[in-house]
């Protein structure tokens, strides 16, 4: 376990403001886009890249494909979604490479009274996991916040 202490206030209400315009930003209704890129390189190769989102009042989800100048492919799909009731966001992105090998993260973060728990598991393409925990807590009493860090499994 690794503890690590932060007294700049201003970290405190940084990380809080950008956490609150992630949720705040996000379109009260429903809204899609998509975006490709085509890329041309020396000898007449090409490349080109597809993201498709979409976002609503609760969360978005994210698809990218990229095809590569010698054929190979790799996708990436992310999705992430608020629950107002627990105060949770939860994330989880799968993404699969050239050779169709898989991998994922999930991750959990919830506010505390005074902080946050986040809970984030990563799996490998060769189905290794890894686990990483995450409390943090302010104490206005001595103005200082706190971050304690739990790691379990294998390296990725």
């Amino acid at each position: 376990m690794r503890q690590t202490s932060y007294s700049p206030r201003s970290f405190r209400n940084a990380s809080v403001a950008l956490l609150a315009l992630a949720f705040l930003a996000l379109p009260p209704e429903s809204m899609a886009w998509q975006r490709k890129v085509n890329r041309t390189f020396a000898g007449g190769r090409t490349s080109s890249r597809t993201i498709a989102g979409s976002a609503n009042s609760g969360g978005y989800t994210r698809d990218t494909t990229y095809a590569g100048p010698r054929g190979n492919t790799a996708s990436r799909n992310a999705q992430g979604q608020w629950n107002p009731a627990s105060k949770t966001w939860t994330k989880n992105v799968t993404a699969t490479g050239a050779g169709g090998q898989n991998a994922s993260r999930s991750s959990t973060t919830s506010r505390t009274d005074n902080g946050y728990n986040r809970s984030t598991t990563v799996t490998g393409r060769e189905g290794n996991s890894a686990t990483r925990n995450v409390q943090g807590q302010w104490d206005p009493v001595t103005k200082t916040w706190t971050k304690e860090v739990t790691t379990s499994g294998g390296a990725q």
